[in-house]
């Protein structure tokens, strides 16, 4: 191998593994990626305004825009994207905007309510309602790409059951799977309607899940506990890892029944991305991320994947291979 090419191998890995971007000061809301260069970011910006970060080169360098707001703790909490033109993001305090110009210009629209978080993807987008400020509503808003962001707003169970969802994941077009503090909630059909199960072995609450299908995935928990269902979340297991180190998963996400990806810590330091290849009984370290608060995984491919969250109250966006 000559030396040119050496250092051309070199600088790719660093970059898959190590490069690390400042993006604004301010909180990570939400992180999203349409392939391997377009990416947006949204979140909490300088007082009393939230901010919208583009990337079009895989996150090497961002473009920062700030919008005014009235309330000083008003977050933007999930962004999303049909295609490279059209996108939204939503947020607590009724914040919610709009894009067909890939996020250059952002029109406010009409809020479903105060958003925890935002997923779109096989044709169709949820808005998962919960967070703080003044609408006082918990529950899902799911439609078809035709209607989006609009569509049917559920918030409670036939049996009366009312929701308190903290965020979603969009399986195929009918499939969908939320998650709570202590319980799973399934659709097949769309958003359309839900089943609440309760999780009885979540212990300190669920920080995020992934699934693989309706009926297989892992629920990370506030304890340090993993969790493993093959029934959707009926009965769990908890596995027995190694290599977390006591860690706490934050977030998590599985491409089969073997391989996935985590981000994990102790308390609030000593941030960590492990990877596993035997279904999360077994973890090894893919990035040393150290102090602060990571809070975003977004995993676009086996193969590109970025993490974000605040360091000394400045958020930074670090790409990496799973």
């Amino acid at each position: 191998m000559n030396v040119k090419k050496a250092i051309l191998l070199l600088a790719l890995n660093l970059w898959g593994c190590s490069a690390q971007t400042k993006i604004i000061q301010g909180e990570l809301g939400g992180l999203t990626f349409l392939d391997g260069q377009h990416g947006w970011a949204v979140g909490r910006g300088e007082s009393k305004k939230v901010f919208v970060a583009t990337t079009q080169n895989g996150g090497k360098g961002w473009e920062t825009m700030q919008i005014p707001c009235y309330d000083i703790g008003a977050s933007l909490n999930g962004v999303a994207f049909r295609d490279a033109n059209q996108g939204w993001t939503v947020g607590s305090h009724g914040l919610a905007f709009a894009t067909q110009d890939g996020g250059k210009n952002w029109q406010k629209i009409d809020a479903a309510g105060d958003a925890n978080g935002l997923e779109f993807g096989h044709g169709l987008g949820c808005i998962v309602l919960g967070a703080p400020g003044y609408a006082h509503r918990h529950g899902f808003l799911a439609g078809s790409s035709d209607e989006f962001p609009k569509g049917r707003l559920t918030s409670g169970s036939r049996r009366g059951r009312n929701f308190f969802p903290w965020g979603v994941k969009i399986l195929d077009s009918d499939t969908l799977v939320g998650y709570g503090p202590s319980e799973l909630y399934l659709s097949s059909d769309a958003g359309g309607s839900w089943q609440v199960v309760e999780l009885d072995n979540a212990k300190k609450t669920v920080r995020d899940i992934a699934f693989t299908s309706e009926k297989q995935g892992w629920i990370a928990c506030g304890d340090g506990s993993l969790l493993f269902t093959k029934d959707g979340g009926a009965t769990c297991e908890t596995l027995s890892t190694v290599g977390l180190g006591g860690r706490v998963v934050e977030r998590i996400h599985f491409f089969d029944e073997n391989q996935g990806v985590a981000l994990a810590h102790l308390k609030d330091s000593d941030w960590k991305v492990l990877g596993s290849a035997d279904g999360g009984k077994n973890w090894k370290e893919k990035l040393d991320l150290g102090e602060g608060d990571w809070n975003q995984l977004e995993v676009l491919d086996r193969n590109h994947a970025w993490v974000g969250g605040q360091v000394k109250g400045s958020v930074y966006i670090r790409a990496f291979s799973p």
